[in-house]
């Protein structure tokens, strides 16, 4: 059985994320040194209801993807290499315009 902990001394930055979804941010980037709450903070804004439909594509960057370019969306992008103004603009476009095969991890009502 996994026991839920409350999140504390989050709120501020619980009510950042949650706001910024409902309000139809087209990207939300939260960083920190490891084991401070990152992805429970992520876990958290998203159990909260937005009012309104969000499909949320989570992209994870880890050390093991750091040498890569664009690591954290080697999962859901085809990275093209190259001219980095140009490997940029056509992930940016692909996230931005979506793809069919682009699956959201989660569709939220």
């Amino acid at each position: 059985m996994e026991r839920s902990w409350p999140l504390t001394g989050r709120d501020e930055e619980l009510r950042r994320v949650v706001s910024a979804i409902r309000h139809g941010a087209a990207g939300i980037v939260v960083a920190g040194p490891a084991g401070v709450g990152k992805t429970r903070l992520v876990r958290e804004a998203l159990a909260v209801p937005s009012g309104r439909g969000a499909s949320v594509v989570w992209a994870h960057g880890s050390t093991a993807a750091r040498p890569f370019p664009l690591g954290a969306f080697a999962g859901l992008l085809d990275v093209p290499t190259g001219d980095a103004a140009q490997t940029i603009a056509r992930a940016l476009d692909q996230l931005v315009v979506g793809r069919a095969d682009l699956r959201p991890l989660a569709s939220r009502a």
